[in-house]
């Protein structure tokens, strides 16, 4: 019978380390975070900012879209509509055979 155990060297190397990377907005920054912050901050922020920004407008788009979704079916229904009668017509742009 094969038993599936963490060998105890995992479990006393994984809370040690989950302590420093689960801290708190508000722990005091180590040596590499502020050499980091100083050096990248500016990129970081401003990535944040388009980040946030892109996310607003998409959720916005993505709400509008599901709100107006009477109008979305609508339209997919008249796009059926006609990809069907241009279907249906004899000698309309589709071909009947394989030789041009």
């Amino acid at each position: 019978m094969v038993e599936n155990r963490m060998p105890l060297a995992t479990i006393a190397q994984g809370q040690p380390l989950a302590a420093l990377l689960l801290r708190g907005h508000d722990a005091p920054k180590d040596r590499l975070t502020r050499i980091l912050d100083r050096s990248l901050g500016w990129f970081f922020r401003g990535f944040n900012k388009v980040f946030t920004r892109s996310s607003e407008n998409y959720s916005g788009t993505v709400t509008k879209v599901i709100s107006g979704k009477a109008a979305v079916m609508g339209l997919y229904v008249v796009l059926v509509g006609i990809t069907a009668s241009s279907f249906s017509r004899n000698g309309s742009s589709t071909r009947t055979g394989t030789r041009p």
